[in-house]
């Protein structure tokens, strides 16, 4: 079995592989004001198969060419493994690539990245990376070049070229200002003979097998204060292999210039797309603090999305807090922004807004055509900034797999603190028994189980859990009898700066 990751990916035209992607930086990817920071990336493999996995790890440069390689010891099932690039001594000082993960049983991926900030700042981000063989369109919903009030916040992203082929991509920008297409890299395809780049006669830029391209405020088409989302389109190449054959992924970053915020989260595919999504957690002021925003993008501008959202959460601003429901249906051609700490551009109907301390909320969203959809979650106290990708509903599962929990754990001299938590919910608002089976050593056998009823929601906390010891560092696998979706959050608590990143549990 083969797995990608981005940065960059190796695969084949006719899919013999399953693939991933994801972002495996060692470098500094740009300087002054807008300058992200020095950054190291590393990335935790846990095996969701039945048996014993052996795990290597090919690195690749830009251009396509396999710079190093390292390999783990037996992974049990459930259990994890940690490749830290930092200290891999066959990747030399600055590399900026990507990673090719070859396994022999089914693996989950959380690629998370440490950026050096400088002055004893600190940022992180992460995202899981499931199985994947590319798609013939990404979707980036959430991009920004210089937008605010203070030209600061920005993104970057990578796309990487999983085939043994040139594939072709125009890189299609839409604004969340006008909600429609502004921008097209290298070059508008319907254009009457517009230049064609070579290697790409029917339109699009060449990306060379197992190589990457890369975007970042310097580099993008479109100017300050842009803010919307980002398509990436495949065409036919020179050896005429058409788009449903050329594999793609691709992650991306968005942070703050004035801030540590820092967040990341990977590219969508078709399959990504749907009709019925929701997402696990949203926030107003939660705890006078927590707050969330989405973008929602439309899988195909020529045709409008009719998108209903139903909000379902807590009033803490009642004594005692009352359970709440909101409504309200916008349109969406290209993309849309809906902020639930403002009360004008909150996606709810005119006039309407979420109360203050509203929390443990659960959006479900119906669209009339495929949207993507990725949330932030920030602090409006600290610098954390963190997102998620929303869920198809049909995505849910019996059995979720999370790479990474720790129960303050110690990962050197100024990481000491490392706890995390975790957020479940039961998609239809129903009750289930949920198992929580963690893997890691301390444990008697390497194992810790015990099942608990959840109604709706539940949110699982490593640091008051005594069925893990101090210091602890492992895996979980979920198991329910109702379907259910899991996040992630990872917590550095003794460092200034970022200190959180969430990830999606991967569905078994």
């Amino acid at each position: 079995m083969l797995i990608r990751l981005l940065t960059t990916v190796r695969g084949g035209s006719r899919r013999p592989y399953l693939l991933l992607a994801l972002a495996a930086f060692l470098a500094l990817l740009s300087t002054g004001c807008y300058n992200i920071g020095v950054e190291n990336s590393w990335m935790r493999v846990q095996n969701t198969g039945t048996a014993a996995a052996t795990v290597e790890v090919q690195y690749y440069d830009a251009e396509g060419r396999m710079v190093a390689s390292e390999r783990s010891l037996p992974i049990q099932p459930g259990e994890g493994w940690t490749f830290v690039q930092k200290n891999n001594p066959a990747l030399p000082q600055g590399f900026l690539g990507s990673g090719v993960i070859i396994a022999d049983q089914p693996i989950a991926v959380l690629m998370a990245k440490d950026v050096d900030k400088g002055g004893g700042f600190y940022a992180a981000a992460g995202e899981t990376v499931a199985l994947n063989a590319g798609s013939e369109k990404l979707f980036l919903p959430v991009v920004m070049n210089r937008d605010g009030f203070a030209q600061d916040w920005n993104a970057r992203f990578i796309i990487q070229n999983l085939g043994d082929q040139t594939a072709c991509a125009t890189l299609v920008y839409t604004s969340n200002q006008t909600d429609s297409e502004v921008h097209w890299d290298p070059y508008d395809p319907t254009l009457k003979n517009p230049t064609r780049m070579s290697g790409c006669p029917k339109g699009g830029m060449p990306i060379p097998a197992n190589g990457s391209i890369t975007r970042s405020w310097f580099t993008m088409g479109v100017g300050p204060n842009f803010s919307g989302s980002v398509r990436v389109d495949l065409h036919p190449n020179a050896q005429n292999v058409p788009a449903s054959q050329q594999y793609i992924v691709a992650t991306a970053d968005v942070w703050n210039s004035s801030s540590m915020r820092f967040a990341s989260y990977r590219g969508l595919s078709t399959a990504d797309m749907g009709t019925s999504l929701i997402l696990p957690l949203a926030e107003r002021e939660a705890s006078g603090e927590w707050s969330t925003d989405f973008e929602i993008m439309n899988s195909d501008p020529t045709k409008p999305a009719t998108v209903t959202l139903q909000f379902d959460g807590w009033d803490g601003s009642t004594n005692p807090p009352q359970f709440i429901s909101k409504q309200s249906t916008v349109t969406v051609t290209a993309s849309r922004g809906c902020y639930q700490n403002s009360d004008w551009f909150n996606c709810l109907n005119p006039g309407d807004t979420l109360p203050h301390n509203f929390f443990d909320g659960i959006v479900r969203v119906s669209s009339t055509q495929p949207v993507g959809i990725v949330v932030a979650r920030s602090s409006n106290r600290i610098d954390t900034y963190v997102d998620y990708r929303a869920v198809r509903t049909d995505s849910a599962s019996r059995k979720v797999y999370l790479p990474l929990v720790n129960k303050n754990s110690l990962s050197g001299w100024n990481r000491n603190g490392l706890t995390s938590w975790i957020r479940v919910i039961v998609p239809d608002g129903g009750a289930a028994n949920l198992t929580v089976r963690y893997f890691g050593p301390g444990l008697p056998g390497g194992l810790a189980a015990y099942t608990i009823p959840i109604y709706r929601s539940a949110t699982l906390i490593q640091a008051w859990d005594q069925a893990i010891p101090e210091g602890f560092t492992g895996s979980v696998v979920l198991e329910s009898d109702r379907p259910i979706i899991a996040l992630g959050d990872v917590v550095a608590g003794n460092f200034a700066g970022d200190t959180d990143l969430m990830y999606n549990g991967v569905s078994g």
